[in-house]
């Protein structure tokens, strides 16, 4: 494989567990959280209605589903594909949120100081129900590359014992 072409395997590669990452695990944990409900609503005391469920997918500071789904998702595709560069995934969301982190402004009311952004970008500061997206545009594509990106460093540590190392 010529120089180039290996460039723009490894280029497309990368956009790809980018796409995967970012966009598909958020999906598809919403999907299959509310296809899964209605059979664990029997084993819950209190009602587990559609506004919970999506009061947990995106009011829930860490996003736990969507961190779960993210391991799983980039544990088993990198089992499947091999393929070392969904190992560095979570370098652009992070940036991203660096910069907004120390750069955008926040709510008066918040105050501007390091607890008052640390608790607006990853604790209960900022939520949907109020208005504010910040967690859902920025945070959870940071938490979701993070652990997408733990799935694959195991899993490809796991293929690659007593087999040669994956190039890339």
């Amino acid at each position: 494989m010529s120089g180039t072409t290996r460039i723009l395997v490894i280029s497309f590669s990368f956009l790809f567990h980018q796409l995967i990452s970012v966009i598909a695990v958020p999906i598809l944990a919403g999907i299959v959280s509310f296809s899964v409900a209605p059979i664990l609503r029997p084993f819950f005391s209190s009602p587990l209605t559609t506004h919970r469920l999506s009061a947990a997918l995106t009011e829930t500071p860490g996003f736990p589903i969507q961190l779960v789904f993210g391991f799983l998702c980039g544990f088993l595709v990198c089992w499947r594909l091999r393929q070392p560069q969904a190992r560095w995934v979570w370098v652009l969301p992070v940036a991203i949120l660096s910069c907004v982190f120390i750069w955008l402004p926040i709510s008066v009311l918040e105050g501007n100081t390091l607890l008052a952004r640390i608790e607006h970008f990853f604790g209960t500061g900022c939520q949907p129900h109020y208005r504010c997206f910040d967690q859902v545009y920025f945070t959870l594509p940071v938490i979701t590359t993070l652990s997408y990106s733990l799935g694959a460093f195991v899993s490809l540590g796991l293929w690659s014992k007593g087999k040669p190392p994956v190039a890339g």
